[in-house]
């Protein structure tokens, strides 16, 4: 694989749950042809761009959906094929969880820009690599954060089940992750475990 490519596979987390091995070899030779033939098709997106890009089908010889989509120009990084367990249901779990976050720590850090002047930052810490990424994170946030008059100067989501950890911006002085991608690239950047290259601010989960 070309370096820097990125094919990402989507399966439904129970997907190979009480199959025999007969047929998970069979349902993972079928995947295999699919993925073969299709991902040279498919359009060239920036990395955790999953907006309108996966390609969903549910191929010969596989008994359940599948998705695929594929990430270009990861500077440094060797090409890879990865996949990810999604289970079933809405977004509105993380919304609601994001929104009781923001409607906790925005007043305490808008009441600390006006006494100090302070820039104000807020960090979700994301610990999760199968669920959650960057870019459905930041359409949960965005219209949260644009409703309100008391939102941050800078919103980050800090990757930390990788090592280095990854902070991903996901609004910087009125530029949205979904902005500053088309412009900039890659658009995160590596800090250490003690979280100096991170400027203070408050950390929420989502």
């Amino acid at each position: 694989m070309a370096n820097g490519v990125v094919i990402e596979m989507h399966l439904p987390i129970d997907a190979f749950t009480d199959r025999k091995m007969p047929e998970v070899r069979a349902i993972q030779a079928a995947l295999l042809a699919w993925i073969t033939a299709t991902a040279p098709t498919l359009p060239p997106r920036r990395y955790a761009d999953y907006r309108d890009t996966l390609v969903t089908a549910q191929p010969a010889g596989v008994p359940f959906q599948a998705s695929l989509v594929r990430f270009d120009g990861i500077a440094g990084m060797e090409g890879r094929f990865q996949l990810k367990h999604l289970t079933r249901g809405s977004e509105t779990p993380r919304v609601e969880r994001i929104a009781r976050a923001c409607e906790k720590k925005f007043p305490k850090l808008a009441r600390w820009k006006q006494s100090d002047g302070a820039r104000t930052v807020l960090v979700f810490e994301d610990n999760d690599v199968q669920l959650t990424n960057v870019s459905i994170v930041a359409e949960a946030y965005l219209p949260i954060a644009s409703a309100r008059a008391d939102a941050p100067d800078e919103t980050y989501m800090v990757s930390t089940y990788t090592s280095p950890w990854y902070a991903w911006p996901l609004l910087v002085a009125g530029q949205s992750y979904f902005d500053l991608a088309a412009i900039s690239h890659p658009i995160h950047f590596e800090m250490d475990t003690s979280g100096r290259l991170l400027k203070p601010g408050l950390t929420a989960h989502v």
